[in-house]
């Protein structure tokens, strides 16, 4: 669609590649949104400073999209150290609406001016609250919502759960709008990145080709519960001895308590560890060569990009309960968060797919919608 000239411009405010965090889901959004009227997005320079993000802020190789589109215009002028950029960006925004993601505490500061500028130049804003309350907990974080929250006309979260969490925190129901988090979509990724079959995705990883492969990635951090699966992991090649675990990610705390586990169990000759910020091509490979992927969450608040980029590429994914996103096909749940629940999922998982034979088969990557088929102006009018 190309928007007319009267069409209403909506000014987003996030990041795009190669910044890390939220990229994914602000691409895809901004690309579903593009589609009905104009975008404007405001994004940033330099996101925060180095030694705040373990591994790094960008990866030139984080999501291969392409964000060419006609109703995109794309404004890369916020840095975290320049409140000047920040006062600009809120003087200069083109839409009536203002549409900001709320997810990174240490950008409190840069978002409180953005968003007062912005209601002083009688902008209708809406935000997306990806977190209502920290992951690891804190009250700091709590206070933080309480200053910046208030700034929006409309706070838009991903499940009902959320809701209930924001209504707790004393916000009117009228302002709070339910919008499920998209799944990413297959044939956004340009062209010449195209999966490989998994038998040669096992080849290029020197993973046996008749070895039962799960995957954890993404940041490790300690709500992801990744030491709860290597407990798992210990029960799980009881019943299957060939049964290998993927640990790609950058720890965002010390290894040290997992590598106990790992020597304490024995469970060296079953990993294949990257520890570090995978660029994609590099991830699409091991997620490609695996049988399932797991997200053994002790808790989450939200949904998950890591989640959604796992069953965009095809593949099964586990989780628990925790979990607050759409229904997809390939999403499986574990009873609860606690190894034992875990282990019995993966087993249950590989017996019920014992009868297929060989693991050794393609999965054709699917075109996951989530429930956003309407027109996200819509979320607009509300």
């Amino acid at each position: 669609m190309n928007a007319s000239e009267n069409s209403p411009i909506v000014t987003l405010v996030g990041t795009l590649p190669p910044l890390k965090g939220i990229s994914p889901y602000c691409a895809e959004y901004a690309l579903r949104l593009a589609k009905d009227t104009k975008v404007e997005f405001i994004g940033f320079k330099k996101l925060y400073p180095e030694r705040l993000y373990p591994g790094g802020t960008s990866c030139e190789d984080l999501y291969p999209i392409d964000l060419d589109h006609p109703n995109l215009s794309i404004r890369n002028i916020l840095t975290w150290y320049n409140p000047i950029s920040w006062l600009w960006a809120g003087l200069s925004m083109k839409g009536d609406i203002v549409h900001v993601q709320w997810w990174s505490y240490p950008l409190a500061p840069v978002f409180f001016v953005l968003l007062a500028v912005s209601r002083l130049r009688r902008k209708r804003v809406f935000m997306t609250v990806h977190n209502v309350h920290p992951h690891e907990g804190g009250r700091f974080g709590d206070f933080l919502n309480s200053l910046v929250f208030p700034l929006a006309d409309k706070l838009i979260v991903h499940s009902e759960k959320n809701k209930k969490e924001l209504r707790d925190f004393g916000f009117d129901e009228r302002k709070i709008i339910v919008l499920p988090h998209h799944i990413i979509r297959r044939d956004r990724i340009r062209k010449e990145h195209a999966s490989p079959p998994k038998e040669e995705a096992r080849i290029k990883s020197g993973i046996p080709l008749n070895a039962k492969v799960l995957c954890f990635f993404g940041n490790i951090r300690a709500y992801k519960g990744l030491d709860n699966l290597l407990y798992a992991l210990d029960k799980v090649r009881e019943s299957f001895p060939d049964t290998l675990l993927i640990i790609a990610g950058q720890p965002w705390e010390p290894w040290d308590k997992y590598e106990l586990i790992i020597k304490g169990k024995g469970l060296e000759p079953n990993l294949l560890t990257k520890l570090y910020y995978l660029p994609f091509h590099e991830l699409e490979i091991l997620l490609r060569a695996s049988d399932l992927v797991v997200f053994p969450f002790k808790e989450l608040h939200s949904a998950s990009d890591s989640v959604s980029l796992a069953l965009a590429l095809g593949c099964k994914v586990l989780c628990t309960e925790h979990l607050e996103m759409p229904y997809a096909e390939d999403l499986l749940f574990a009873a609860d968060s606690h190894q034992e629940a875990i282990a019995d999922s993966i087993i249950r998982f590989f017996q019920d797919n014992l009868e297929e034979g060989s693991n050794i088969k393609q999965r054709a990557p699917k075109e996951l919608e989530s429930e956003m088929e309407f027109s996200l102006t819509s979320v607009y009018q509300a």
